[in-house]
């Protein structure tokens, strides 16, 4: 992969968005798209507490004891205990949101903490499907994986209009070839650490509009027939004037 134009500048004027041409190309239910948080119920905005927090197919993982050995501490003799309510990357780091669980009197579901695994030199991270916490929801998960596997942008945060990755080309597609890429773009609130949802998330190649997803948080696509010489942008537009939301995306070239 190659970037066609220098980095981004925030000072660039806003690019008006054709939302007939999105309209056009949303995503329908052609299996090239998968289940994003919304429809596992694991978005930032939908946080619930269920009253059973002993789940049998609960697993705990890396981002729970990151919240244990950052936030647990003794208070009148009871310990207490933080947990994973999701996590999403942030370049090469891992933004881990943590929560009481226990004592349930001190549970409060909107008092969020935040914890940071970074990857390893030479690792990136990947943002990954929902998992079950311990409270019995939905929360999407992370991991560090080698960098060569892909290729990842930071859509940094914009008050209006679209905001695009830098123009981009997959040059190492050999010439009369055609390959396709998976694409995984999500939103998140820098603040919270939650994903938050965007107005418009979508594709755009040769500066034409291909692919669109309306009012979603975490979109995965895959999108065929990509050439060397096609240039790619991953947009998004916000709902509102948020100054704490950030879109990331990554592309794996198969």
């Amino acid at each position: 992969m190659k970037f066609i134009d220098s980095d981004f500048e925030t000072s660039l004027p806003d690019q008006s968005v054709d939302e007939t041409e999105l309209l056009r190309v949303l995503a329908q239910n052609d299996g090239t798209s998968k289940p994003g948080c919304e429809s596992l119920g694991c978005d930032g905005n939908n946080v619930q507490l269920p009253p059973d927090l002993d789940h049998r197919d609960y697993v705990e993982i890396e981002e729970d004891a990151k919240c244990r050995t950052q936030f647990d501490f003794e208070s009148l003799g009871d310990r207490v205990k933080h947990t994973n309510v999701g996590s999403v990357c942030a370049d090469t780091s891992r933004v881990v949101s943590c929560r009481i669980y226990t004592p349930q009197d001190l549970v409060n579901p909107k008092e969020i903490k935040i914890a940071t695994l970074t990857c390893l030199p030479g690792y990136a991270c990947r943002q990954d499907g929902a998992r079950l916490t311990r409270f019995g929801d939905r929360k999407p998960t992370t991991h560090c994986v080698l960098n060569r596997e892909i290729s990842s942008w930071v859509i940094q945060r914009r008050q209006f209009g679209e905001k695009c990755s830098r123009k981009f080309s997959y040059s190492e597609i050999e010439e009369g070839q055609t390959a396709p890429v998976e694409f995984h773009l999500w939103s998140w609130n820098t603040a919270s650490g939650l994903f938050e949802q965007l107005k418009w998330m979508y594709l755009k190649i040769n500066g034409a509009y291909v692919r669109s997803a309306s009012g979603i948080s975490d979109w995965t696509f895959t999108w065929s027939g990509i050439k060397s010489s096609d240039i790619l942008e991953l947009c998004g537009t916000a709902k509102d004037n948020n100054p704490e939301l950030e879109l990331q995306a990554q592309g794996t070239i198969f």
